[in-house]
């Protein structure tokens, strides 16, 4: 089976009872979860499953075969968070990278979510931000892929300085 996408999830988040209003972060922590694999297994081999990586051990009403059939699964999800009211038990919640695929799916800035610019073919950079604050957000943002920029920069011309040196010492 292949996996589900983005609007699949909801689409299963509201046939399993969810409500509609948290269908689209039900969705957004399913991706994180299981990158909407249904029948995928936690990678440190606990008992978990599924597309909401169900605990069973946390949760022994749910057998292996309810939770790896992708509507169970998404049942036991709506069970458990209360309709989407309570996502503490989700690692990816709590830790945000669910926000990831919220961001992306709903083309709405998360806090905390990484993102990359966007920028229509044909148009500079300089043309998305618009003004100070703008560029200010940008670069607090991005602060860490600059500093890679730059660290990577400054790697490359001292390692062309290096051959440079190496190749006048054989002439």
């Amino acid at each position: 089976m292949s996996n589900y996408s983005f609007s699949q999830l909801e689409a299963l988040w509201t046939a399993a009872g969810g409500s509609k209003a948290s269908a689209p972060t039900a969705a957004a922590v399913a991706l994180a979860e299981s990158a909407g694999n249904p029948s995928i297994q936690n990678q440190q081999g606990a008992n978990v499953w599924g597309l909401w990586q169900i605990n069973l051990s946390a949760h022994p009403q749910y057998s292996l075969a309810s939770v790896l059939n992708p509507l169970g699964n998404a049942k036991a999800a709506v069970a458990i968070s209360n309709n989407g009211a309570n996502w503490k038990p989700w690692q990816t919640y709590t830790n945000g990278a669910y926000k990831t695929f919220l961001s992306a799916a709903t083309g709405q800035f998360l806090p905390g979510a990484p993102t990359l610019p966007t920028v229509a073919v044909g148009t500079s950079i300089v043309n998305t931000i618009t003004s100070i604050p703008d560029a200010i957000k940008w670069v607090f943002t991005n602060w860490l892929r600059i500093l890679e920029f730059l660290g990577g920069a400054v790697l490359g011309v001292f390692g062309l300085v290096l051959l440079g040196k190496a190749g006048a010492k054989e002439v």
